[in-house]
């Protein structure tokens, strides 16, 4: 393993070299770490295929920041390339564009597939973005439930003002402000505002299509503006949706084009600013420029994030704005001083820097064997980053295959093994392919079931039961504990007790037990879903050293959820000698293998056997 630390930031959407730009001059200049672009090929291929005016814009820049900082550019494609960019490399991970929405998977799977020895970072990339701060358009064409694969949630605010932030991600909040200011392009000394009016389009956004598709109007708005005034006034399509550029609209005689990035261009040189929705509009007001939000004509779209900015949908609304801006500019730039205040972000770009440096600090701190001490904010980060600073301690986890997977320590002597009952999965995934070791006296397992815990607590006070809980526990002195598709009564008294007695933990899966669909059955389904059993799988989640899954889809599934500190799969599941080569043969025999609540599956083929029943009786 590398003796320097990695700091990586991983590129996929156009506009995510914005949004790390100015963290890695941050690193390049405040730690001694490799920096690397991890970039997707389908922002190579996003920015490969723009409008000619922008085509290949996103690769240059990031080339230009990649030799300005030192940093390696290493392009992946899937799971395979992102295991060769993490081998042998330790720290931090940044994702700037990260959620388990399909548009942002490349990043998504970046960071799912990150080992245990980086910290994984989420960036909020935008005010209203997924996952962080929805308007109605993004509910109605994503839904409200984004989740994250990393450890650590950077968002620009507290809790309270990411309403569209999930319960289960809200630990992992780390309130950092936008990274947006640690690039600043200041006013020059004296400079005049000689450039004109700004208007933003953000056409291509789903808050744009939420009743209709408005674009048409605002492109009608904005050319009759330009007819009715002689001042000239600059369009700034969207860096990555190009709504005008893509369609090849013709500019309104006075207009002129800005497509630089907004790191390049002084804010401050406009006389005012419009656009629709869009973070662009926080960038001007930071830029004390004054701006107004466009809404359709017909109110149909969601502006209530910009709550106290005036509002413009006609030409005449523009004009009409246009002279307020030019006659009471102090009085429209105090209201919009409000106006952030209300959003409560963090605003002082010392302080952003100062909390990211902080951040990447500690990422890269970790060191196996290493404690960290307690070290406000910890909210989210602290837990993650003791843990990992303790890599080393885990145990080696015995595939489905029989070898070792995790190659730190000697495997555990002896093991504790909870499930609901006896199940086929605990002898398939875990007691058959450990039974050499354990006939060679290696290994020494116990098992505790669901009705084994149901006896412990009848009758007696819920102390006592975590008392008897205990006590089994230290009987069976494991090395390791594992539960195996556990979600029964008093998880948290085996979890307590595990700690107690120094043992680590392991929750192996081979379903998703938190969504078991209908279709398995009404009495499957209700149980799987009570209220008790759905906790008890989000705790042991969460307190697992290590969830091992029994397959590559389900692991990314469980990482997704963004509960368990570490997730993993096996090649296979219940991979096994060949017991019969393939080969041509008659067949003679039917046969079926299902447990008792398999009825379901077997429903699936009765209709063929029938057929085939009938056919050779």
């Amino acid at each position: 393993m590398s003796a320097r630390p990695s700091v990586i930031f991983v590129i996929n959407l156009l506009q995510d070299v914005s949004v790390v730009r100015g963290l890695a001059y941050l690193v390049a200049r405040e730690f001694d770490a490799d920096l690397i672009f991890l970039v997707s090929r389908a922002f190579m291929a996003r920015d490969r295929k723009g409008p000619r005016a922008t085509r290949h814009l996103w690769r240059r820049e990031m080339e230009q920041l990649a030799a300005a900082t030192g940093a390696d550019v290493i392009p992946f494609a899937g799971p395979a390339d992102l295991a060769a960019a993490y081998r042998g490399r330790r720290g931090v991970v940044f994702g700037a564009s990260e959620s388990d929405l399909s548009a942002h998977g490349e990043t998504h799977t970046a960071l799912a597939h990150a080992p245990p020895r980086f910290l994984t970072v989420t960036l909020q990339h935008g005010l209203e973005c997924v996952g962080f701060l929805h308007n109605a358009g993004h509910v109605h064409a994503h839904g409200e439930n984004a989740v994250f694969a990393a450890d650590v949630v950077c968002g620009w605010a507290e809790a309270a003002t990411l309403t569209s932030l999930p319960a289960s991600q809200r630990a992992k909040l780390l309130v950092t402000g936008p990274p947006m200011l640690l690039q600043r392009v200041d006013a020059a000394p004296g400079a005049r505002r000689d450039a004109g009016g700004l208007v933003c389009e953000n056409l291509h956004s789903v808050r744009l299509r939420l009743g209709g598709d408005h674009a048409p109007s605002f492109l009608e708005a904005f050319e009759e503006f330009c007819a009715a005034r002689p001042r000239k006034v600059t369009l700034r399509p969207h860096p990555a949706g190009r709504y005008t550029l893509k369609r090849g609209r013709r500019l309104p005689r006075g207009a002129q084009l800005e497509t630089r990035p907004l790191y390049k261009v002084d804010l401050s040189r406009h006389t005012f600013g419009i656009s629709a929705p869009s973070t662009i509009l926080l960038d001007m007001m930071l830029a004390d420029l004054p701006v107004a939000v466009w809404r359709d004509p017909g109110g149909a779209m969601d502006v209530a994030t910009y709550r106290g900015l005036p509002r413009v949908s006609t030409a005449a609304d523009w004009l009409r704005f246009e002279r307020d801006a030019a006659h009471h500019r102090d009085a429209l730039v105090a209201r919009q001083r409000a106006v952030m205040a209300n959003l409560g972000l963090v605003s002082d770009g010392a302080e952003v820097y100062r909390r990211f440096a902080r951040l990447i600090a500690r990422g890269l701190a970790l060191r196996d064997g290493e404690e960290l001490a307690p070290e406000p904010p910890a909210t989210g980060v602290h837990s993650r980053l003791r843990w990992a600073a303790g890599e080393s301690a885990l145990p080696r986890v015995a595939s489905a295959a029989g070898t070792a997977t995790s190659a730190t320590v000697s495997p555990p002597r002896r093991i504790l093994f909870v499930a609901p009952t006896k199940l086929p999965t605990l002898e398939i995934a875990f007691l058959e392919p450990l039974s050499a070791l354990t006939q060679a006296g290696d290994i020494a397992h116990t098992l505790l079931v669901e009705a084994d815990f149901v006896a412990m607590a009848d009758g007696v006070s819920d102390e006592d039961a975590r008392a008897r809980v205990a006590a089994a526990v230290h009987s069976a002195d494991p090395d390791l504990v594992v539960f195996c598709r556990y979600n029964g009564p008093l998880a948290d008294a085996v979890l307590a007790a595990a700690r107690q007695h120094g043992a680590a933990v392991l929750y192996h899966l081979d379903d998703d037990i938190l969504n078991i669909p209908r279709t398995l059955g009404a009495k499957k389904h209700a149980r799987y879903h009570e209220p008790e059993r759905l906790a008890a799988v989000r705790a042991l989640l969460a307190a697992a050293d290590l969830v091992y899954c029994s397959t590559q889809p389900l692991a990314l599934r469980i990482a997704s959820l963004g509960l368990a500190r570490a997730v993993a799969n096996g090649p296979l599941a219940a991979a096994s000698d060949i017991l019969a080569p393939a080969a041509p043969r008659p067949v003679t025999t039917i046969g079926y293998m299902g447990g008792s609540d398999h009825a379901h599956d077997f429903a699936l083929a009765v209709p063929g056997l029938a057929a085939f029943l009938a056919r050779h009786e």
